[in-house]
């Protein structure tokens, strides 16, 4: 109407000098936007029912730009995840692997930031940001165990248990015996009041 743009038939509410005279906004796939200078992008708001639109930092020629997906995008061979950017990457071989992960010839990548060191040919993706190669398991972008358990997997999204001990999802690393994780018994909230209880922490 007059007053407000609509996204998937919710108003959106306009941030960062947006101002509703910006009516000319066309979409140019996905969750982007674009007028004559600018390019936005839609995502949700901490409210039900509501859309933030930003608008996108690109210093470069916006004729280069292309949408990838809701999440990814590249403007003049930059790789970006949302609105924080990867850096150079290799267009023709540039894909999404799955949720937060991509890949082009060169690197893997979790969200903007390359998983350093990874092997390419061995790499897969254990789920809730823990993934894995043939030398390492990987916690978002970082290793987190320098070698490879015979038995792993990823439980109830938080737990990473492996054949002798299990870890708390994080970036610092926690740990406990399995034989005494097991005793907890299997529903999610046992396990994490009985793993909060063994590193010490208030329950």
């Amino acid at each position: 109407d007059k007053n407000n743009i609509y996204f998937n038939g919710i108003n959106i509410k306009f941030l960062n000098g947006i101002e509703l005279k910006d009516k000319d906004l066309k979409n140019i796939g996905e969750n982007y936007f674009r007028n004559k200078n600018n390019i936005y992008i839609v995502t949700d708001s901490d409210i039900d029912n509501e859309f933030w639109i930003y608008k996108l930092n690109l210093s470069s020629d916006l004729l280069d730009f292309k949408v990838i997906s809701k999440d990814y995008f590249i403007n003049n061979g930059i790789g970006y995840y949302k609105t924080d950017q990867i850096g150079k990457i290799d267009e023709k071989t540039f894909k999404i692997i799955r949720d937060k992960y991509s890949k082009d010839k060169n690197n893997i990548y979790f969200e903007n930031k390359i998983i350093k060191n990874v092997d390419k040919n061995t790499f897969e993706i254990l789920g809730y940001d823990y993934s894995r190669d043939r030398n390492n398991v990987y916690y978002r972008d970082k290793i987190y165990l320098n070698f490879i358990p015979k038995e792993i997997q990823v439980i109830d999204k938080i737990f990473l248990v492996t054949d002798d001990k299990v870890y708390f999802k994080s970036d610092k690393k926690s740990e406990i015996e399995k034989d005494s994780f097991a005793q907890a018994g299997h529903l999610p909230h046992s396990l994490w009041s009985f793993y909060c209880q063994r590193l010490g922490a208030f329950w």
